[in-house]
């Protein structure tokens, strides 16, 4: 197996990589294969030369010269023997270029695609093989990998998938899940890196709701997202108000909801400075946490009413509640801006405070301790 690229150079006509027929260390026989555009039969849309090439000084290979036939005398001709091997080769590929025009016409831009012999065992595709297709896809910026893995999720049938999974054995299924979970950690990480000084609050409810394993790093229970923006009651007689908490979650175990409400990283902790060198919370955390409980309390009073269809799905035996703000490295710069923040914090018996990089140095100590248990498994 092998990627095969294809390079338009006019609206009619796209350029293939050479097909290898026969190769030694300095010479080898390729075919050249164009795709176009037949205006007489669109059926018709590969033609080709075959060339010999000769390795230049930067091991590059470079044509022949080329031997015009109208310049050949009587009694002189041009004979290319192919082997059945080498004939063989050039149908299957001459093939797979129809199969390519039939599905994809002639692209309009640079395109990358992945040959497999259709006849290879499994067995056949050695693990140097594939190594060397990644090494391949790493140079081209192919994200082969990746693409195997988005065709499998969106495959309908995925009992075949399962079917397949099963055939692993336990040791390889833990290796491949924790390869995706390092994965799915290491992207997350990127993009808290990279918006740390995003004020969008929007953005950040977006993040934590497609990335929702971050927030079960904050409790000791699992915690899964039921929806964001959910309606938790209060509306009054005439149908006004309401109140949509950002997100209402549940520990899957015990079924008991949880509250997350989102603010930035940009979020300010603290207030101004009091008496005793202390700060007051600022108006914004403790708006934050006033907004988490009256949450909880409608969610309470009102669950009979807004539970509908979840019966079976979330109880309110005692809500947990999150806030999620700010940036106590940046924000909490001297011993006692961090002592009036644990002080407030720690009085919070029913609010969870916690800041973005707390919650995302959990994710790295999480990062690090899976990178970890993999080494010793890659040496």
């Amino acid at each position: 197996m092998e990627i095969f690229t294809v390079i338009p150079r006019s609206s009619s006509a796209v350029e293939c990589e050479p097909v290898v027929l026969r190769q030694n260390k300095t010479t080898r026989l390729v075919f050249k294969p164009l795709l176009v555009n037949n205006p007489n039969d669109a059926r018709l849309a590969v033609k080709g030369c075959l060339v010999f090439q000769r390795k230049g000084k930067n091991d590059e290979w470079e044509d022949h010269n080329e031997l015009h036939l109208s310049r050949l005398r009587a009694g002189e001709w041009v004979k290319i023997d192919l082997s059945t091997e080498e004939v063989i080769t050039l149908i299957r590929h001459i093939a797979g270029l129809y199969r390519l025009h039939q599905k994809h016409g002639l692209p309009n831009k640079k395109l990358h695609f992945l040959k497999l012999e259709s006849n290879a065992a499994p067995s056949e595709i050695a693990q140097f093989d594939f190594e060397r297709l990644l090494e391949v896809a790493r140079r081209t910026g192919v994200e082969i990998f990746a693409q195997f893995v988005e065709w499998a999720a969106d495959l309908d049938n995925t009992a075949a998938v399962l079917s397949q999974l099963r055939r692993l054995n336990a040791a390889t299924l833990r290796q491949i899940g924790s390869l995706v979970g390092i994965s799915a950690l290491r992207s997350v990480l990127e993009e808290w890196n990279n918006n740390k000084d995003n004020r969008n609050e929007e953005y950040w409810q977006d993040t934590l709701e497609e990335n929702a394993f971050v927030l079960s790093q904050v409790f000791s229970f699992p915690v899964v997202i039921i929806r964001g923006k959910a309606y938790v009651g209060g509306k009054m007689l005439d149908n006004t108000g309401g109140n949509i908490a950002d997100y209402l979650g549940r520990n899957p175990l015990t079924r008991n909801a949880v509250l997350i409400e989102i603010k930035t990283p940009q979020t300010k902790l603290l207030g101004r400075r009091y008496r005793g060198g202390l700060y007051s919370p600022s108006e914004e955390l403790a708006g934050a946490i006033a907004q988490v409980l009256n949450y909880r309390y409608s969610l309470m009073t009102s669950f009979h009413g807004v539970r509908q269809g979840y019966e079976d799905f979330i109880d309110v035996f005692h809500p947990h509640c999150l806030v999620i703000a700010g940036h106590a490295e940046t924000q909490l710069g001297d011993s006692e801006r961090r002592k009036s923040f644990e002080l407030f914090r720690c009085s919070q018996k029913d609010v969870v405070v916690i800041t973005y990089d707390e919650l995302f140095s959990k994710i790295e100590m999480l990062l690090s301790a899976l990178e970890g248990e993999k080494r010793p498994n890659e040496e």
